[in-house]
């Protein structure tokens, strides 16, 4: 019976030994590889890096779209405009039409003076004419005055149109540099994706390497301790 005793308290050492080297063989089976921990950081570091582009996308696309608005806003006040100046000119050739034939009526009675006459033909141009035209008596100040008036509103829509086409120019280059923000904002949003995807992929090899090596020193931990238990 001692000697049983004696056998199994010597054989112990042997049994606990093997024991605690498979334990220490699992736990270093449990213990992550630097390699993918420093891969899950970076996958964190990118994906707060995705949120902050993120934000910065949403905030591109906002202030296009609202160059946009305005570009869409200027193009339509110049087709209000060019249809304002469409009806200036054609008053201003109805009041041009009825001036002239005032004109032609006077000269065809012989009504006109000779100071008269010689103011009309002096005139350099239409507009000179209606300047010169208030010195006339015999011609309508009436005609004369409408035909002011659509010249003046005339010349007041002519210059509207260039303000317009000058805003609309500008316009345009700001709603181009706006796509061109987005653009290059989107660029690095999917630049950013495709890196945060080939990381987790990285991450995913990684993590079935790690689960091979553990199932691995697993299977040599119990083989130990069943060559240590016979």
């Amino acid at each position: 019976m001692a000697a049983k005793l004696g056998s199994r308290w010597r054989q112990a050492p042997t049994f606990v030994v093997g024991l605690l080297a498979a334990l220490l063989v699992a736990g270093s089976a449990t213990a992550e590889p630097a390699q993918l921990t420093s891969k899950r950081a970076q996958a964190e570091q990118v994906l707060g890096q995705i949120r902050a582009i993120d934000s910065r996308v949403a905030q591109a696309a906002e202030a296009y779209n609202l160059a946009t608005i305005q570009l869409g806003r200027i193009q339509g006040e110049e087709r209000r405009n060019a249809r304002l100046l469409a009806i200036a000119r054609t008053n201003f050739g109805h009041a041009q039409t009825a001036l002239e034939q005032r004109l032609v009526t006077l000269y065809t009675s012989g009504s006109a003076g000779g100071s008269s006459l010689e103011v009309l033909l002096g005139a350099t141009s239409l507009e000179n004419l209606i300047d010169r035209i208030e010195t006339v008596d015999q011609v309508s100040t009436q005609d004369a005055r409408v035909l002011q008036q659509v010249t003046t509103i005339r010349t007041r829509v002519r210059m509207r149109r260039a303000q317009l086409a000058r805003a609309r120019a500008e316009q345009a280059k700001v709603v181009a540099a706006r796509a061109a923000q987005r653009a290059e904002v989107e660029r690095q949003l999917g630049e950013r994706q495709r890196l945060l995807s080939s990381i987790r992929g990285e991450i995913a090899r990684l993590e079935a390497i790690e689960a091979a090596r553990q199932r691995e020193l697993v299977r040599r931990a119990r083989a130990r301790l069943a060559a240590q238990a016979a």
